[in-house]
């Protein structure tokens, strides 16, 4: 039994399913973002890699790059789910976690927000709640909410619980910043200068998809001590003040 051509689709078909026109695909065959279709009694058909080429066009479209800087990174890696790959890893969020979408109402019950004015504000400005348009907020990351309660719980008023929130922020940039330096001095460079081999397109995507939670680990094995640390010391002070030694 012979085994049937992957490609199956007309450009009317390619056009439907991509939600691109006929018109931009022949485009951009002309530009060579695209390979030519296989062509069988006169007909050109198309197959699952013209697909993920389209796709990947509009996106890294959506993301800035205009139509040359698109079929520069083609022809470098030769193979769109390379790219697609690259560009989930760039874009997915950090954890499995979903948007919450709370009420003032909720707010207020959960964090006592409407005793301290002005806070929810600050809490829009750091990037823990989203307003929408009809009065209710999106919360990025539902963490962040859940350690503010417990914060209040414990008695950390929430406009100190903020402050807090965004120091941690910004020690964290600075963490993801020093640790992303590395990789493009050790591993991505070296790529670079080798002239973006088309074997190691795949290897780059494997090694940021490892060190994005190996660095987190990293962080959390040293941070563990630290905290350890900071609690005896002050504790230990605190301790001997209210002894009077």
């Amino acid at each position: 039994m012979s085994t049937p051509p992957e490609a199956t689709r007309t450009i009317e078909q390619l056009s439907a399913e991509t939600a691109m026109t006929v018109r931009n695909i022949r485009s951009y065959r002309t530009l060579g973002l695209l390979p030519p279709p296989e062509v069988r009694d006169g007909v050109g058909y198309y197959g699952d890699e013209h697909v993920r080429r389209l796709r990947l066009v509009r996106e890294l479209q959506a993301d800035g790059f205009n139509l040359k800087g698109i079929k520069q990174l083609l022809d470098a890696t030769h193979d769109a789910s390379v790219l697609l790959r690259l560009r989930r890893l760039m874009h997915e969020p950090w954890t499995g976690q979903t948007t919450q979408i709370v009420t003032r109402e909720e707010l207020d019950d959960l964090l006592g927000a409407a005793q301290e004015p002005g806070l929810l504000e600050d809490a829009v400005d750091t990037g823990v709640l989203l307003p929408l348009d009809d009065g209710r907020y999106e919360v990025p990351n539902p963490l962040t909410l859940r350690i503010a309660a417990e914060n209040i719980k414990h008695g950390i008023p929430l406009s100190a619980a903020l402050q807090s929130h965004r120091r941690v922020r910004e020690l964290c940039e600075e963490i993801a910043q020093s640790n992303v330096e590395v990789f493009l001095e050790h591993v991505w460079r070296p790529f670079e200068r080798a002239g973006f081999p088309e074997e190691r397109w795949a290897q780059i995507a494997e090694a940021i998809e490892a060190l994005r939670p190996l660095s987190a680990e990293g962080v959390m094995a040293l941070y563990g001590p630290a905290m350890a640390d900071a609690v005896e010391q002050a504790i230990g002070v605190e301790l001997r003040r209210a002894s009077g030694a």
